[in-house]
């Protein structure tokens, strides 16, 4: 092997290295937005397809990432953003020397008195554990480690509201390369898998009960009614607006809102967790990007052009959580495959060209259409502001739920008059009262 080889076989091989430690340079968190998250098996999958691809690019090195990622459609999003960070590494290898080394606890470590029990996920720039205190047996508690992170901590400091997951203890690690962000452990589900319990495999949701025992199994946790699907996804979405009234009320926009950032208690109870990207009237994020697929045109607009960047505003959670709000009543994103596919450009110009009449599903319709269609407007002066945004959809629900209430009392009234006629009609009209 020659000098030449021998420099490339290293440097890919340190790019392995940072990459499977899912630290990434901080230039890279501004050019390339990355998936949503995968689960644990998901995430096994994509290593052993990295490190396939790693050893046929040792001996090709043309070899088209995005025909090979193509090959393994259950990450492919995720493996093609991790192939075009690896070749943007290896044509700017002085990135490496900006990375700190960073070790992350295997299950059975101990980690400020809790024992690491299971990865639960992992982001650009740190990863999630479920972990049990080594003296309380029963107590449960999720562990984010993430680089840096201070000010995500300090942020979430700020909010004090039941569907925003609270913070026990924060603690640095490594001489401050990460931080130790502790909170609760409410259940494994985000919203992602209620959608993948209600829609997956061609399913259609008969109830919204239905639904979380498919989820949780057994019965829910807060015995009820059952409740219409559609009427539990508004309770739902009508939580999170509440929870995003109350941060923006406190300067603070989410601004990477999307369904693995939603967990779900045993009742179906919503609760937004990862202020990583957030931002505040006080300090704006030293992390730019998002989840494709769950950006607001600014958003998009501020990657693409980032001389030109604009201010962003709460306007664009109200876009994601639109975006969200379809996808959970309909089990599809409402720009289809437009959304994970393709550019940045491209899906920029997809919601551009977007319009509400495209919204024929028919669990949206009427004042809840208009509501969206003006959500997912393309400017955001055009979009209503997260408190209006919660008081709308709270009507509807309200409304929704009101009329639920009076048709078993009208089918009831019908049932009676029904009778009556009948028995009229039996004994004829002139018969008097039956005996």
């Amino acid at each position: 092997m020659d000098e030449n080889s021998l420099q490339s076989e290293r440097l890919s091989t340190r790019i392995q290295s940072h990459l499977r430690s899912t630290v990434v340079p901080p230039v890279l968190d501004s050019q390339i937005s990355l998936p949503d998250d995968l689960t644990f098996s998901q995430l096994q999958g994509l290593e052993q397809a990295y490190q396939e691809y790693c050893a046929r690019a040792a001996a090709d090195p043309s070899i088209d990432i995005v025909k090979f990622s193509q090959q393994h459609p259950a990450f492919r999003t995720a493996l093609l953003h991790r192939l075009e960070i690896h070749q943007y590494m290896e044509q700017h290898p002085e990135l490496l020397d900006k990375i700190e080394p960073v070790h992350w606890p295997d299950s059975g470590e101990d980690l400020d008195g809790y024992t690491i029990l299971k990865e639960l996920g992992r982001g650009s720039t740190g990863r999630v554990y479920l972990a049990r205190d080594t003296q309380v047996e029963d107590l449960q508690v999720v562990i984010k480690l993430s680089v840096g992170g201070v000010s995500e901590a300090r942020r979430i400091s700020k909010l004090k509201h039941d569907n925003i997951v609270p913070i026990y203890r924060v603690q640095a690690h490594q001489d401050g390369i990460l931080t130790a962000t502790y909170m609760p452990f409410d259940s494994p589900f985000t919203l992602v898998h209620w959608i993948d319990a209600a829609f997956g495999d061609g399913r259609k949701p008969v109830s919204f009960d239905n639904v979380l025992q498919d989820l949780f199994g057994g019965e829910p946790a807060e015995p009820r009614a059952t409740m219409s699907y559609t009427d539990g996804c508004l309770r739902i979405v009508v939580q999170l607006a509440a929870a995003l009234t109350h941060t923006h009320e406190r300067g603070i926009r989410h601004l990477d809102l999307k369904p693995s950032n939603i967990v779900l208690a045993a009742d179906g109870t919503p609760r937004l967790i990862d202020f990583n990207l957030a931002e505040d009237d006080n300090q704006v994020s030293d992390l730019a990007g998002g989840t494709k697929p769950y950006m607001s045109p600014e958003q998009i607009q501020n990657l693409l052009f980032p001389d030109e960047a604009q201010l962003l505003t709460g306007k664009s959670d109200v876009y994601s959580l639109a975006l969200i709000f379809c996808q959970l009543l309909t089990g599809e994103h409402p720009f289809g495959q437009a959304s994970w596919r393709g550019s940045a450009a491209e899906l920029l110009l997809r919601q551009r060209g977007w319009s509400a009449n495209e919204l024929r599903h028919p669990a949206i319709n009427g004042s809840l259409r208009k509501l969206i269609g003006q959500s997912l407007a393309g400017a955001p002066e055009a979009r209503p502001s997260m408190q209006e945004f919660e008081g709308r959809l709270a009507g509807i629900l309200h409304r929704r739920q009101s009329l639920e209430r009076f048709r078993p009392r009208q089918a009831a009234a019908e049932l009676l008059a029904n009778q009556h006629i009948a028995g009229v009609y039996e004994r004829g009209p002139d018969k008097g009262p039956a005996q």
